[in-house]
């Protein structure tokens, strides 16, 4: 499937505001609201192989759910263009009976170690408390989302630097509402939009690549 979302990195935000412009703004309803804890570990080789080409390869435990042996989620994702504005990438996903990261990093280790003599490791941690909400109407969606997040050094765990994203994403309301509510929220709240995906700005701020 195609993603395509416009992420805003930034101290902190309204969310209630927030949402109240682009209802008012577009006409969009409210169709549910919540909040997610998630863990994510991202796999790379040793030569980075992954972040050299921009893609992620991404395992996510739902945190509330970690002493249940609940289902992980794997996504990877490429890019498909550039644009200015908004992260555009291939995404797939799948999920997995399994309670246990290193399951999949034992897999996809040996894989990746046939392929390019280099095995996937976890290189980076990630975890996410997320408001969420869908406007719009069923199959027609916007996701709104802001995050709280901490990256986390899996060579340094007691080095985390927290960060704060607001992020909207099309959901089936076409990138062009999506671009025109983005620029309405970047005049209206001063907003630049960050192009830097989350598992390249972490592996940067934590000092592991420049």
């Amino acid at each position: 499937m195609i993603e395509s979302e416009i992420e805003y990195a930034l101290a902190n935000i309204d969310f209630d505001e927030i949402l109240d412009r682009i209802t008012n703004w577009e006409k969009l309803k409210l169709i549910k609201r919540g909040m997610t804890h998630v863990k994510d570990m991202y796999l790379d080789t040793d030569s980075f192989h992954l972040y050299e080409r921009n893609c992620t390869l991404r395992v996510r435990l739902k945190l509330e759910d970690i002493y249940q042996g609940s289902q992980i989620r794997l996504t990877f994702k490429s890019p498909l263009r550039e644009h200015p504005i908004m992260l555009v990438r291939d995404e797939m996903k799948m999920k997995l009976l399994a309670d246990d990261f290193g399951i999949v990093g034992e897999f996809f280790g040996k894989m990746s170690s046939n392929l390019v003599n280099e095995e996937l490791s976890y290189k980076l941690i990630i975890e996410e408390t997320s408001k969420e909400a869908h406007l719009g109407q069923e199959g027609k969606k916007l996701n709104v989302s802001f995050d709280q997040v901490r990256f986390i050094s899996l060579l340094e765990p007691e080095r985390v630097i927290s960060e704060n994203f607001f992020e909207i994403e099309d959901h089936g309301i076409g990138e062009d509402l999506l671009l025109e509510i983005g620029k309405k929220l970047e005049s209206t709240y001063n907003l630049v939009p960050c192009l830097e995906t989350k598992y390249r700005r972490g592996l940067r701020l934590l000092g592991i690549l420049s």
